[in-house]
């Protein structure tokens, strides 16, 4: 499958992920290019890092359906980016939602951590996709209380403190 390399510069998602962005139309080209946009965490979200190994094991075939359906069964419908040969998944929260709880092996980046995201239009590998879409405004950004449905479940898995 090609990359999605749509023009973002309307898309909606697009333009609140940007706001803060120093160069808003270098990350258009480069998702025009198919490649990832590193994005600068802390200013239009927050983000925390889960280890792929416990989102893969409780997904059991971690398809791009059955993932969605994860993640989704705990309250989590947009803004989950899945990295690379499922390493990491990272969910997009909203700004200032400090995540001090260790729990499972999730990390909260800090500010000035950079992410690559991929083009809001891609739902598929190879390469780094959104599990489940990027919300249209920040407001669709996942709320702690999903996200801590989400971890208590993969706190609950042998081998949960384990990164990696």
């Amino acid at each position: 499958m090609r990359p999605d390399t749509r023009s973002t510069v309307h898309h909606p998602a697009a333009k609140w992920l940007l706001a803060e962005e120093p160069d808003p139309k270098l990350i258009h080209e480069r998702w025009a290019n198919g490649a990832l946009a590193l994005v600068e965490a802390g200013h239009a979200f927050d983000v925390l890092r889960i280890p792929g190994s416990l989102i893969n094991r409780l997904a059991g075939v971690p398809t791009p359906g059955n993932l969605g359906l994860l993640f989704a069964e705990s309250g989590i419908r947009e803004g989950v980016i899945v990295a690379r040969n499922l390493r990491w998944y990272y969910i997009l929260l909203p700004p200032d939602s400090t995540w001090a709880e260790q729990m499972a092996g999730a990390i909260c980046l800090q500010r000035g951590d950079v992410l690559g995201v991929p083009h809001p239009g891609r739902s598929h590998p190879p390469g780094s996709y959104w599990v489940s879409e990027l919300p249209d405004l920040p407001s669709g950004l996942a709320d702690r209380v999903a996200v801590w449905r989400l971890l208590s479940r993969l706190q609950e898995q042998p081998g949960a403190g384990v990164t990696g």
